[in-house]
């Protein structure tokens, strides 16, 4: 595009060289300042010159013309090359499976770091007791144990319980007249959590992980391919700020936190509690969310700044495909539905 655009430049400059210079022989303007030709030499002179410059006009101005017309063609082929770059890597970002339990996550993250610190310290119990075993003294085997074994906690799993039972359905809550009842529940209700939401926390950072085999070479060489005549420090600005630099840096990102998540597949490094705390700072760089939904705001961002390029590309003709917000809804909050049942149910008590 490069090319184009000084071919452009090279033939505008030659063709107005040669129509001001035609114009001067032509209109005798160099009389203006004195100087007169009236010799037969200078005479056939000026009649050569004005051949040569009105030649050279003439062939600037085809040339001119021809490279207007691919230019164009080539400036439209370079913005649909930058979107359709930008689109492969929006496209990576679509698959993207976000873990978004129903209670607090700061509750979720302390009951699973509490469980797999638990699960270790409990492992290390074992071993302490397995080693104790070949003390011949019972009191000394006791007290090593005692000295250097591992207290369990289970603050997180309360309060976790205390919160489910607090938003169980009332009238489940209310069958439950006998103690063993509502402990079953929890047991029950808890466990099926947990396994929910450790399935769902591994498969979202595998879905992150995927993005070690993104390459964003496209959409740079797609960027350096753009060089316009007019605009063009306004349109790559606002190309490489919303666009570009938006996609290149958030892949870099979240191939930077996928090395916690190799660590942890492969077992040597971090807790379920560790791996949330990077998962929900991606996932806060990728989702918005109001009272009552959560959107895919990066890819709502990135989609209204491809049609931006299109439009760059031909003018008013995509401005109708900028997307809505409420297009990229990801899904609503806890508690949402029964939110608009007591409303409805408000709404006609009030009709009636």
């Amino acid at each position: 595009m490069k090319n184009k655009k000084c071919t452009i430049l090279i033939s505008a400059l030659t063709a107005f060289a040669g129509a001001v210079g035609f114009a001067v022989l032509q209109f005798r303007l160099y009389e203006l300042l004195g100087i007169y030709g009236g010799t037969q030499f200078l005479s056939d002179l000026r009649q050569f010159a004005m051949v040569i410059t009105s030649g050279l006009f003439t062939s600037a101005m085809v040339t001119l013309l021809i490279s207007i017309s691919e230019y164009r063609n080539e400036r439209v082929d370079t913005l649909e090359n930058m979107y359709l770059a930008a689109m492969d890597l929006q496209r990576e970002f679509s698959k993207i499976k976000y873990f978004l339990p129903d209670e607090p996550k700061e509750l979720i993250q302390n009951v699973l770091g509490e469980l797999d610190n638990n699960d270790w310290d409990s492992k290390y119990n074992e071993n302490l007791a397995t080693s104790v075993l070949n003390f011949e003294d019972q009191q000394k085997a006791d007290d090593a144990y005692e000295k250097y074994h591992m207290e369990l906690r289970h603050d997180a799993q309360r309060a976790f319980r205390d919160y489910v039972w607090e938003h169980a359905d009332e009238r489940e809550k209310t069958a439950m007249t006998e103690p063993f009842q509502k402990k079953d529940y929890l047991d029950r209700t808890c466990a099926e959590k947990i396994e929910k939401y450790d399935k769902q926390l591994k498969e979202t950072m595998k879905s992150f992980l995927r993005f070690q085999e993104v390459r964003t070479s496209a959409i740079t060489a797609a960027y350096g391919r753009m060089d316009f005549i007019f605009a063009n420090k306004s349109i790559r600005l606002n190309v490489y700020e919303k666009l570009y630099r938006k996609l290149f840096d958030t892949v870099n990102l979240i191939k930077k936190r996928n090395s916690h998540f190799e660590l942890f597949f492969s077992g040597r490094g971090g807790n379920r509690a560790n791996q949330c705390e990077f998962v929900w700072e991606l996932q806060d760089k990728l989702l918005s969310e109001d009272e009552d939904h959560y959107y895919r705001q990066f890819d709502f961002d990135i989609t209204t700044e491809m049609v931006q390029v299109l439009v760059y590309a031909n003018g008013k003709v995509n401005k109708g495909e900028f997307p809505e917000l409420k297009d990229y809804m990801l899904c609503t909050k806890p508690g949402y539905f029964q939110k608009m049942q007591k409303e409805w149910e408000e709404k006609n008590s009030a009709n009636n």
